[in-house]
């Protein structure tokens, strides 16, 4: 038995003219809440409203720098995106409900959701240059911007399993883990330099995702 290594070596006809550098930095704040009111109807089955607010804000900054081989100038480019979505859900739910043990509970809750989102986009990017190493002589040869708005609307099928936790009778802890559900939304851009537009969103079943803790209380 042979065993060995081959490698073709070749060098390349254009070689690299410059050496970049990019900074990236990214900052996330997401936030929601959730309530519901329902109605006991046996001892195994709840109905009842549910309604929220969730915002999710997120930005991001990016930096490029670029010397070219040979020169003494330095081109420069930065740029910041800001992403900040808003919704505002409501809708009906039902739980099944099945003891486990005297203060342990299984439960199922199906539900429907209607949704009403607005979502931000703003872009601003500087291109510029310099001959200095701290960028005290940066000349600023451009700044661009771009917003866009838009307006969604639409509806969340879903079904989401948990446990509840009974202190006491009328008190109870509830954890959920993920769910599988099916969304349907429409998209309207509010952009002045945007044609109106309308389409479908339809993503896929969710699996097991997040895990949500919340408090039941029965009067």
């Amino acid at each position: 038995m042979l065993l060995g290594n081959t490698s073709l070596n070749s060098t390349s006809k254009n070689p690299p003219q410059a050496i970049s550098t990019t900074i990236a930095s990214e900052q996330m704040l997401q936030w929601q809440v959730s309530l519901g009111v329902g109605y006991v109807v046996s001892n195994r089955w709840t109905v009842g409203l549910l309604g929220g607010y969730e915002s999710q804000k997120n930005t991001t900054e990016l930096e490029t720098i670029i010397k070219p081989f040979g020169q003494d100038t330095y081109s420069f480019s930065q740029s910041q995106t800001n992403n900040h979505q808003k919704a505002i859900t409501m809708g009906v739910f039902a739980q099944w409900q099945q003891p486990i043990t005297e203060k342990l509970t299984f439960f199922v809750q199906p539900s429907i959701q209607f949704l009403t989102k607005k979502y931000m986009y703003e872009n601003t990017t500087m291109n510029g240059r310099f001959t200095s190493n701290d960028k005290t002589n940066l000349v600023i040869d451009g700044t661009s911007k771009y917003n866009q708005n838009q307006a969604r609307s639409g509806y969340v099928v879903a079904v989401r399993p948990g446990l509840l936790y009974f202190f006491t009778a009328k008190l109870a802890v509830t954890l959920t883990a993920g769910q599988v559900a099916y969304a349907s939304e429409k998209t309207s851009s509010l952009s002045p330099d945007s044609r109106q537009r309308e389409f479908d969103f339809n993503p896929i079943p969710d699996a097991l995702s997040d895990v949500r803790l919340g408090i039941q209380l029965y009067l």
